[in-house]
């Protein structure tokens, strides 16, 4: 079952004791495969029926859609600023923001407005002359795994190529974004192995810094495969790719501009759908995992794991307006990411429960789904029911070494196993001067065009570092990522519109 892919918005109001709706009546948004009424899949869809608005997604709460509640109404919508209320403050959720500039991600439920929440997992949500209620849920979390190692391995790829197996594409056209790294190549093999080969692969080339290894490893597994590959290009305004990515990532990450030069080839292309690979890491890589943090866990030491999650301030207390470091205090940030933490202590791995609602939900989907999917299907089949209770109910101890989903792999599709993989140390990337210095003009003019006193950021931080990158490309494309920071926070303050100091 599909839905819609673009953007959707519904204002739902009680007037004369009767709901009255601007917007669609009846939406589905994402995917759902399997069992119809089980819902298996990514989804969000809402219905008004006998005076009643009702609205329900799937149990992970994959698929981002925010809502504003009033006095008398309720607006939902996929965009975050088409509920930004020109007659309202739109006050900023100082702590929600607090974790952001430290984690890069928002926990639970979460926005950078107060008044702005995104929907829950497994949210089942009302609006009617009664009033508003909203129930939600996560999935239980499944009891500790006695499987071996390797024998988890092998049931992990059985579960996952049934998951592959459970999309109907064959009328689709439909592509698969590969990398040189473990997650799109095991769907990618999937595929092949069900006789679903995509129409084609699609590699990105990643902005510099990052090393562009992911081209040719990616080539060499299509040429292997004879599968079509494509390559595409990153456009030469950094900063213009960072507004935009705001934007469409509805202010919820720092990451993702890299990726909006797929989106528009996936529209210019007429794709029916893509395979994604979200959640693959952080399920079966143990991303983020380390034993530090999972001894903290056991130890049930919250604060002192916050801390951990956090890391330290880097450049921020330099690179915010001293009052706006005040604002958005560590201190903050570390209660918000300490309650969080304890939610997911009774999992067999606490590290990656907590990354997977908290990353992978609020930051990693605004890619997958609000960038992605504006013309086109998103398929996650590691977001599979069956897969992800499997992958959940593993210890953290598998994933110490990384061996786990690398060498199932291997093992489940040895005629691909000479195949290499992405070097992680490999070596950066490098733009030559003229890329560089046109990028930091561009910078510049945007910066001096900011009015001082309402800027977040302090002009002190940002100035004498364009400069630097003038006299050195190579520290331009070493510390470009710091101005993601500035503009981000300047765009905010823009959509916000009337908040003040």
């Amino acid at each position: 079952m599909l839905g819609r892919t673009n953007s959707e918005k519904c204002v739902v109001r009680l007037a004369d004791n009767r709901i009255r709706v601007d917007g669609d009546h009846e939406v589905f948004l994402g995917y759902k495969v399997g069992h119809p009424v089980e819902g298996n899949g990514i989804f969000t869809e809402w219905s008004v029926k006998d005076d009643i608005f009702s609205l329900e997604n799937d149990q992970f709460g994959m698929f981002p859609v925010f809502y504003r509640k009033g006095q008398d109404s309720l607006s939902v919508a996929t965009s975050l600023s088409d509920l930004i209320d020109p007659d309202d403050l739109n006050e900023l959720d100082d702590p929600a923001i607090a974790v952001f500039l430290r984690m890069g991600s928002f926990l639970g439920d979460s926005t950078p407005f107060k008044k702005i929440k995104s929907l829950p997992p497994g949210a089942k949500l009302q609006f009617s002359k009664e009033g508003f209620s909203l129930e939600k849920r996560r999935i239980s979390t499944p009891e500790k795994s006695a499987l071996s190692f390797s024998r988890a391995q092998e049931v992990y790829c059985d579960l996952f190529q049934a998951a592959v197996e459970k999309f109907d594409v064959a009328s689709l056209k439909v592509g698969l974004p590969l990398s040189g790294g473990r997650d799109s190549r095991h769907i990618l093999f999937a595929m092949i192995s069900a006789g679903m080969e995509p129409h084609s692969c699609m590699t990105l080339r990643h902005q510099a810094p990052k090393n562009d290894e992911d081209v040719e490893i990616a080539r060499k597994i299509c040429d292997f495969a004879q599968i079509n590959h494509e390559i595409i290009h990153q456009p030469l305004s950094f900063l213009h790719s960072e507004i935009e990515k705001n934007q469409r990532t509805n202010f919820c990450s720092l990451e993702h501009s890299w990726i909006l030069p797929l989106s528009q080839y996936l529209q210019d292309n007429e794709y029916d759908a893509i395979f994604d690979g979200i959640a693959g890491g952080m399920l079966s890589d143990g991303s983020f995992l380390t034993r530090v943090k999972l001894e903290l866990y056991r130890k049930g030491r919250f604060r002192a794991l916050a801390e951990e999650v956090l890391g330290d301030e880097g450049y921020l207390p330099k690179m915010l307006e001293g009052r706006a470091y005040q604002r958005f205090e560590r201190a903050l940030a570390l209660d918000l990411v300490a309650r969080e933490l304890e939610v997911h202590a009774d999992a067999p791995n606490p590290v990656s429960q907590f990354y997977f609602w908290n990353r992978t939900r609020r930051h990693i989907s605004m890619s997958t789904w609000s960038v992605l999917s504006q013309k086109c299907q998103v398929f996650a089949p590691y977001l599979d029911q069956d897969v992800y209770t499997f992958l959940s109910s593993l210890p953290g101890e598998f994933f110490f070494d990384k061996r786990f989903h690398g060498e199932a792999i291997q093992n489940y599709y040895p005629r691909y196993a000479h195949l290499p993989y992405e070097a992680e140390d490999g070596p950066p990337q490098k733009k030559s001067r003229v890329v560089s210095w046109y990028q930091l003009f561009d910078f510049l003019c945007y910066f001096v065009r900011m009015r001082q006193d309402d800027s977040l950021c302090n002009p002190l931080f940002v100035y004498p570092r364009i400069a630097k990158g003038f006299i050195s490309s190579d520290y331009y494309n070493r510390s470009k990522t710091m101005y993601k920071i500035p503009v981000y926070l300047n765009e905010l303050l823009r959509l916000a519109k009337a908040e003040t100091w």
